[in-house]
């Protein structure tokens, strides 16, 4: 996960971007009409879900968990790609996932942008930010959204 090392993952997440694109992906089934970037980026916020509906819980937390997450996104983001037959390039999507998982979890710990305008940024984490528990805070919000059929 080199790639993660430099680059732009201190750029806060566009919400609308992700929320979008995980509409578009896991709601409608429309994988082919984002970007692989985009696919990778719904990935992430699915297995915030997958994580939630499965029990999650703050006890969860360290390096070592952060590497998990990150791993199961990418996973997601791989699987995605396939079932959708996007024509894109397959990394784009991993490292779409890789980095919005990354974001979220370096957001919830440090507190999010510092700007608390934006729904997603402002429950991934904030001012008082509960690190981990904030995360968990915007799975459970995307959890409890009615699903598409």
């Amino acid at each position: 996960m080199a790639f993660l090392g430099g680059g732009t993952h201190s750029t806060p997440i566009e919400e609308s971007h992700v929320t979008d694109a995980h509409k578009e992906v896991y709601n409608q089934g429309n994988g082919n009409n984002v970007s692989a970037s985009a696919l990778g980026s719904a990935a992430a916020l699915q297995t915030l879900q997958k994580f939630m509906s499965s029990g999650g819980s703050s006890e969860h937390s360290g390096g070592d968990f952060q590497s998990k997450m990150i791993g199961m996104a990418m996973s997601e983001a791989a699987t995605m790609f396939d079932k959708s037959g996007h024509q894109g390039d397959k990394q784009d999507a991993v490292n779409g996932a890789a980095s919005t998982m990354f974001k979220l979890l370096l957001q919830s710990k440090l507190g999010g942008d510092g700007k608390g305008g934006s729904e997603l940024t402002s429950l991934v984490g904030g001012e008082n930010s509960g690190g981990l528990s904030s995360l968990l805070k915007i799975a459970s919000q995307y959890t409890a959204s009615p699903k598409a059929a």
